[in-house]
């Protein structure tokens, strides 16, 4: 058993509390307990500290400071239960899409002249939506399981805007879209693998324009599907044409909130290192 595992199993004791009763109050499972109990798992600094603020104790005297970074990077970006249902929704929502989007290339195959560039960009829109979806059930599996760790949401969130900038390129979109997610795949090394938390400004920032940019694409290519035709084939491509940006939406959303809680987390660290 760990240090930590030690003190955290003997202040429990000590307030005459089961591990289900410290469960409740703390919103997690019995089983994230006994984890960080016998040292397989540490709680993220914000639990870390409300458990010290619970027992009356300093944060110190439960987690040694020179050690907060590396509980940040090692722990779940989302520890309480309730954060990570919802990062599991999200991930799970956005994975449906990219699912549905993939079954529409076979069912909607697009017209193009045959040329070996239609070809080309038709295999790279399927490569990159396997590609997502791969990463996505990675995503949901560690999420589920409570693992979902800070660099493992880097790995998410760089394969994803590598894919997206991949995508823009070959679909001819105006060099000024597709320069965002090659950004914010810079800023996603330097702030999730590098912890280099004072890029989390200018990471939330981009990762909002694209968010913004992703909506505003939607309406100008669902505003063309709906123009072009009424066929009854034309009504269901403009519907499939919900799915990708939808995915991307939710995707976005959650890495915003993921680094959110990730720069608070390193802040607070810093704080008590002081």
């Amino acid at each position: 058993m760990s240090e930590f595992g030690t003190n955290l199993k003997r202040l429990r004791e000590k307030r005459g509390l089961t591990q289900q009763e410290i469960a409740e109050t703390f919103f997690i499972t019995a089983a994230t307990v006994s984890r960080w109990e016998s040292g397989m798992r540490y709680p993220d600094l914000m639990t870390a500290k409300k458990l010290a603020d619970f027992y009356e104790v300093p944060l110190d005297q439960i987690l040694a400071a020179k050690d907060f970074p590396e509980y940040v990077k090692k722990a779940p970006v989302m520890e309480n239960y309730r954060d990570g249902r919802i990062q599991t929704s999200l991930y799970t929502l956005a994975a449906i899409a990219f699912v549905i989007r993939l079954i529409g290339f076979f069912l909607f195959p697009e017209v193009h002249d045959g040329s070996a560039a239609a070809y080309i960009r038709q295999a790279s829109d399927i490569l990159m939506t396997v590609s997502i979806l791969i990463v996505l059930l990675a995503g949901i599996r560690c999420s589920f399981k409570g693992e979902l760790s800070q660099r493992i949401s880097g790995i998410i969130a760089l394969i994803f805007f590598a894919s997206q900038a991949v995508t823009l390129m070959t679909e001819g979109t105006a060099a000024v879209f597709c320069i965002l997610p090659i950004i914010c795949m810079v800023l996603t090394v330097l702030f999730f693998f590098q912890s280099k938390v004072r890029y989390f400004p200018f990471l939330s920032t981009m990762m909002s324009v694209y968010l913004f940019v992703n909506v505003l694409l939607f309406f100008l290519e669902s505003g063309t599907y709906s123009a072009a035709s009424t066929s009854f084939v034309t009504r269901y491509r403009f519907l499939w044409s919900f799915v990708n940006p939808l995915g991307v939406s939710c995707l976005l959303i959650l890495l915003i909130w993921q680094v959110y809680s990730i720069y608070r987390k390193h802040r607070l660290a810093e704080e008590v290192i002081r």
